[in-house]
């Protein structure tokens, strides 16, 4: 048999909103968007009570024209 040749992942990042688990509010913050995947960039921590967006729920992704 042959190698499998997986092509890698790649996200496009786009600004977007996503809700903060421990101030309950909605915050601006990068988004990765795969094909169907979205979630919030690694790293970056809320303007507001300065946690951890990563395992937050995106709400809304601004679209780009393409």
């Amino acid at each position: 048999m042959g190698k499998v040749i997986m092509k890698p992942a790649t996200h496009q990042e786009v600004n977007g909103s996503v809700h903060c688990f421990l101030c309950s509010h909605m915050v601006p913050a990068v988004i990765l968007v795969n094909r169907r995947d979205a979630f919030a960039k690694p790293g970056q921590t809320c303007p507001r009570c300065h946690s951890k967006l990563d395992s937050a729920c995106v709400l809304g992704v601004v679209s780009r024209a393409a």
